[in-house]
């Protein structure tokens, strides 16, 4: 299921009362990695400790979009917080994401969760365990009604399943995936949930979202 881009101010004219609080929770990682994969054909080698995406605007994007449901059950949504997983970082050998994430930690809306430093497959391993501590603790206490995660680890794939279905409840997770707006959307945890709602960003907000270099 595919949502379409949208705004709180459309949900209020549609007639709506319900007011839904967001949580957002973006593995930056995966963000840059599949943004580059999907826009960039030749990135000239870029990494993710070179380049970064600013995780409060993309949750602040998302927050906007329109919910899934029927027209007259439109929500409002607000933005109740924003958890952003990064990976081991230093000052030394990631100045830009070591500066925005000190930034970020000023945003009382902002939790940085660091991955720990492990090697392959067991890095992808620990991620997922952490991404999932995350998401089951912003909805099992509350602090938002609906998680929109920004993830495509298919280790995920319980976490979401478990949400969207067995919960006794409507779904509690939406998906993001990058897309060029042709074919399918390019995020293997999407598409392995085809039945969970799931926000298309493209190329122009792909390119809002990268923070600019201090010149």
């Amino acid at each position: 299921m595919v949502g379409r881009p949208g705004s709180a101010q459309r949900c209020a004219l549609l007639g709506t009362r319900h007011v839904s609080r967001v949580a957002v929770v973006i593995d930056l990682e995966y963000a840059w990695n599949a943004g580059r994969r999907t826009f960039l054909a030749d990135d000239g080698g870029a990494r993710t400790a070179h380049t970064v995406l600013s995780a409060p605007l993309i949750a602040e994007a998302l927050a906007e979009r329109e919910a899934p449901g029927p027209q007259d059950r439109r929500q409002i949504r607000t933005l109740a917080g924003v958890h952003v997983v990064v990976p081991t970082y230093n000052m030394q050998r990631h100045p830009l994401l070591a500066s925005v994430v000190g930034r970020w930690r000023s945003d009382r809306r902002v939790q940085i969760h660091v991955a720990p430093q492990l090697p392959i497959p067991a890095l992808h391993t620990a991620r997922a365990v952490l991404i999932t501590m995350v998401v089951t603790n912003v909805l099992t206490t509350n602090q938002c009604d609906v998680a929109i995660l920004m993830a495509g680890d298919l280790g995920l794939a319980p976490l979401v399943r478990s949400w969207a279905e067995g919960q006794g409840q409507a779904n509690r997770v939406e998906l993001v995936a990058w897309s060029t707006g042709e074919g399918p959307v390019r995020n293997p945890l999407a598409e392995h949930q085809s039945h969970v709602w799931c926000h298309r960003l493209g190329h122009d907000d792909f390119q809002r979202f990268i923070v600019k270099r201090p010149t």
